[in-house]
């Protein structure tokens, strides 16, 4: 059964309006080539989230679905070619492949998220990838069939309007996920209900078959250095 997940979105502000793209066979040997790399993926990341500001019911999800592989397509020639140095390079890759469609694609957005938060562990830099990093472990684990340890995810079964909470393991520390999250999980479901429309009723915890999934439990050691 096809599903539709709520999407992580952390909008930031940028002016890049690069349109060529970077010889990336340069970049070892060509800092200037690198530092046009790092903005190539810049103006990646500013596609990815423009086009999800619109409303859910106004988006081309064809359309999107596309450009989201053209996307990742490219970034994985740049990481291919050793055009991803900096910390925000390897942010804004984890931000593009966060998006992906597989578990192979988010296992290496967690990967590039990880080695974002290890190149530079300055508080900004700290709490935007801590964020991000919950919501991709999320979307891994429920991938390969295992319970998400942060509550992120939240998925709409087609042609139904309700947005299911998908099962999140049990005996995970509160102290833990506010540290990772940025917030308590009944924070972040204040913050999904004030954020998208549809969920402004109860978030639902459906029955499994009714848009909710079997997982299984994720005990701790699931996923190092996380959990």
């Amino acid at each position: 059964m096809k599903k539709f997940w709520i999407p992580f979105l952390l909008l930031i502000s940028s002016c890049s309006s690069l349109d060529k793209k970077v010889d990336i066979a340069n970049c070892l040997q060509s800092p200037a080539a690198q530092t046009q790399a790092s903005q190539e993926l810049l103006q990646m990341k500013d596609q990815d989230q423009k086009v999800r500001t619109q409303a859910w019911d106004k988006m081309n999800v064809s359309t999107l679905v596309k450009e989201d592989q053209q996307r990742r397509a490219r970034t994985q020639q740049m990481a291919d070619a050793h055009c991803l140095s900096t910390a925000q390079d390897y942010a804004y890759a984890a931000l593009i492949f966060q998006h992906g469609e597989s578990s192979h694609d988010y296992h290496q957005a967690l990967q590039w998220g990880l080695k974002s938060l290890e190149l530079s562990p300055s508080s900004q830099n700290t709490l935007f990838m801590k964020s991000l990093l919950t919501a991709i472990a999320d979307r891994y684990l429920v991938s390969i069939g295992q319970q998400q340890i942060f509550g992120t995810q939240y998925s709409r079964p087609d042609g139904s309007d309700e947005w299911c909470k998908q099962p999140v393991q049990k005996g995970v520390p509160e102290k833990f996920r506010e540290e990772w999250l940025g917030q308590s999980l009944q924070s972040y479901e204040t913050m999904l209900k004030k954020t998208f429309p549809i969920t402004q009723e109860e978030i639902l915890v459906c029955k499994v078959g009714a848009g909710k999934l079997a997982l299984k439990p994720t005990p701790r050691g699931t996923l190092p250095p996380l959990w």
